[in-house]
């Protein structure tokens, strides 16, 4: 139960959950980028706001991988 507590952020949503609206944001931000319009359309703001999205993903993934290494390791 702690593994899942320490993932859960102190609002009480899960950072890492890619749904709702932020499933397009990866397929914006790439457009943009191809399209050469990234700086164009999206401010300094917009963009350290995807990138934090994107590292507590990262990260978030990353504790999920180490909680099972730990746990296999403790079952067996």
């Amino acid at each position: 139960m702690n593994i899942w507590s320490a993932l859960q952020s102190p609002h009480g949503h899960w950072p890492a959950e890619n749904g709702g609206s932020m499933f397009y944001i990866a397929s914006l931000v790439f457009y943009l980028y191809i399209s050469g319009t990234l700086d164009t359309v999206l401010n300094e703001h917009h963009k350290s706001a995807f990138l934090e999205k994107a590292l507590m993903v990262v990260w978030t993934m990353l504790a999920v991988e180490l909680a099972n290494g730990f746990l296999e390791m403790v079952v067996q």
